[in-house]
């Protein structure tokens, strides 16, 4: 055999067992990880309130087994903390690189309060949305956006962290967020869990799709206080959303209320309320036992109506809120307001 047709052979056989090896490669290839879709500041600015409902009967649960999440929920909402944040505009961004497929605009921004709130998002539960192939087979489904805000068109190729918009309140929401679904071939998968099967009965999966910095920055936490602030006027769980959001007491307000939402409010743990005077003197102080379950949603207040004829001392008022865990503090925050 000569040289030649020798190194042509090792050639040929070269090029196959590479085509092969690639195959194998690209067969077990890591699958995408994911970013937060929201440009905020974890804890600070944005969180994550409800997960995937993996309980496939009619009830829920969270991926810890918790009750973060409801009936039927099919992603992760990560929102905003307080409204100013909403009005100012936070970007919703890609979680992953990708090619847009679709999107709606053109949904109003409203709070769902109502049974005809609800029938006039029939269909269009998602709000403005935008829909990202995200390759190997994922995809994902931002909801909510603000109405005019959507900045992408169908076949733009995106980076991690390219901006698709804003938060907003469109669709069937309660809360300004920006709501993830995540499907691997066709199918609702939980970040938190992987595409694989998760083999404990609670607890995050062996192979998450988030990244490392999103576990970090949003570990599963219960009894996490939400907003906590002064208002005039007391309110339903949820309710302030529905408000203009700058809900400020001056000295003539009927009510000066201190409040606090807390959502995951887990049972046996103790809401303690209490507000300063501008003396330094207790003004108002109450406790809260957590009901004898788990609650998604949590609202304390503490206050005084105001006597007819006078109005409040002015000066700064101090409103403090601590969460405590077998007699330990688990959460604790500041909020003052200043009368004048």
């Amino acid at each position: 055999m000569s040289v030649f047709l020798k190194k042509m052979i090792f050639s040929i056989f070269f090029t196959i067992i590479s085509f092969f090896l690639l195959i194998i490669r690209t067969a077990h290839a890591e699958p995408t990880l994911f970013s937060a879709p929201l440009d905020c500041v974890a804890g600070k600015e944005c969180l994550i309130q409800q997960y995937v409902d993996l309980d496939p009967l009619r009830s829920f649960k969270d991926y810890s087994c918790g009750n973060a999440s409801y009936d039927g929920h099919k992603g992760t909402d990560f929102r905003l903390l307080n409204a100013q944040l909403y009005h100012k505009g936070v970007a919703v961004i890609a979680s992953a690189p990708g090619t847009v497929l679709r999107f709606r605009d053109g949904v109003s921004d409203k709070r769902i309060a109502s049974k005809a709130d609800l029938q006039n998002v029939k269909g269009k539960e998602c709000g403005n949305g935008v829909v990202i192939d995200h390759g190997q087979g994922f995809v994902g489904q931002y909801c909510h956006l603000k109405r005019g805000s959507i900045s992408v068109k169908p076949g733009q190729i995106l980076a991690r962290g390219d901006k698709i918009g804003l938060v907003g309140l469109s669709g069937k929401t309660q809360m300004p967020h920006v709501h993830l679904t995540l499907r691997y071939k066709g199918k609702v998968v939980d970040p938190f869990v992987g595409i694989l099967p998760n083999k404990r009965s609670c607890g995050m999966g062996k192979s998450p799709l988030w990244t490392a910095k999103v576990l970090s920055d949003f570990p599963y936490q219960t009894s996490q206080i939400l907003e906590a602030g002064f208002t005039s006027h007391q309110f339903q769980s949820g309710g302030r959303e529905a408000l203009v959001f700058d809900d400020q007491v001056g000295p003539s307000s009927a009510k000066l209320l201190f409040f606090v939402r807390l959502i995951n409010f887990q049972k046996g743990d103790v809401l303690s309320l209490s507000i300063t005077d501008p003396q330094g003197s207790v003004f108002a102080k109450q406790k809260y036992q957590a009901p004898n379950r788990n609650k998604a949603r949590y609202m304390g207040f503490v206050g005084k109506k105001r006597r007819a004829g006078n109005d409040w001392v002015l000066g700064r008022y101090v409103g403090n809120v601590v969460i405590y865990r077998d007699g330990t503090i688990l959460r604790q925050r500041r909020v003052s307001v200043e009368l004048k």
